[in-house]
């Protein structure tokens, strides 16, 4: 009986003890909590929010790590939100020995976010991954726009002015936050023409374009109706050659160093077998940039550790009018149990 009582009082110290813990990591949690008020979100975040910014139906919060905390090794994360409930999440990670990897992660629920990438994600633990690796770390202003395109669901929005009954300039939107015209015409011939600063794109979202070749969504109250227009030169015959589409080369990257990937070790246990096309841009020395998922494995492990493999890969330079220049390149690899 004594004995009976001293198990349950020690069983009762404990859950108290247990109780007051979690009471004071609640405590210590809410102590370094704060509200922060941003122009579409508010949010009570022990973290450091950046900015925020609404697209389409969607509110993005950015994170970047406190002052005190810079060498975190989560330098940026953006929260992807939809009425109120978080729907998806990137961040950019230090990977050691290969660079940056960015992690897109759609959760489960966010059926309009992922509709429009099937092919490129993996499964994982209830959501749904991509990745891409990148060899330096990418300014912010990149990853912010990566943000935005994870929304939209496209990497380069466009829009089309008519000049004339056979002329006319496009304008593509990249996901780097810049833009390039392209100009369409018969005739061959430098002129001048006037863009609207502010314009419309897929879904009704107005874009607002800067005289120094950047974009940004426009800010409802922000619209400034003294400075819609601007003179762009377009020049037919200047072209930007930095990358170059594979079948358009003069001489093509040759493989110097092709690994093999690593098995992983718990797709192994489990058996599971598949393969992931990657997409690798191939710098002018022959390494490689950056690396990209363009058909998931549809498990998160076959597909990181293809990203790494073709991270170590090495190429002759690709070659355009005797100039080194930049290529995407794409190749399948195969997890195959024997």
């Amino acid at each position: 009986m004594c004995l009976l009582i001293a198990m349950i009082t020690g069983v009762t110290l404990l859950n108290f003890c247990a109780k007051k813990q979690i009471t004071s990591s609640s405590a210590i949690l809410s102590a370094r909590s704060t509200a922060w008020h941003g122009q579409y979100a508010d949010v009570v975040t022990s973290e450091q929010p950046k900015e925020d910014f609404k697209v389409n139906d969607y509110i993005i919060v950015a994170y970047a790590p406190y002052e005190e905390n810079k060498d975190s090794d989560v330098p940026y994360k953006f929260a992807l939100t939809s009425d109120g409930k978080q729907v998806g999440l990137i961040s950019l990670t230090e990977l050691s020995g290969y660079g940056y990897l960015l992690r897109y992660e759609y959760f489960k629920g966010s059926t309009r976010l992922i509709k429009n990438l099937s092919k490129s994600l993996a499964y994982e633990g209830g959501n749904y991954v991509m990745y891409e690796i990148w060899r330096d770390m990418p300014e912010y202003k990149i990853l912010k726009y990566k943000a935005i395109t994870a929304v939209t669901g496209t990497h380069g929005l466009s829009y089309t002015q008519a000049i004339g009954s056979d002329d006319s300039v496009a304008i593509v939107l990249y996901s780097d936050g810049t833009w390039k015209h392209m100009f369409s015409s018969d005739s061959n011939y430098v002129m001048t023409i006037v863009l609207p600063n502010v314009i419309e794109v897929e879904g009704g979202q107005k874009i607002q374009l800067s005289e120094n070749r950047t974009w940004d969504f426009l800010h409802p109250d922000s619209l400034n109706q003294n400075n819609i227009y601007g003179t762009i030169s377009l020049d037919r015959n200047v072209a930007d050659i930095e990358v170059i589409p594979y079948d358009m080369l003069e001489k093509k990257p040759e493989p110097v160093f092709s690994p093999v990937p690593k098995y992983p070790e718990f797709a192994k246990m489990a058996g599971v077998e598949g393969m992931v096309v990657v997409k690798s841009l191939i710098d002018i020395d022959g390494s490689i940039m950056r690396t990209e998922i363009l058909e998931s494995s549809r498990c998160s492990d076959l597909d990181l550790s293809a990203l790494i493999c073709a991270m170590k890969a090495r190429f002759t330079p690709a070659m355009q009018r005797n100039k080194m220049v930049r290529v995407w390149v794409s190749r399948p690899y195969m997890f195959k149990l024997r």
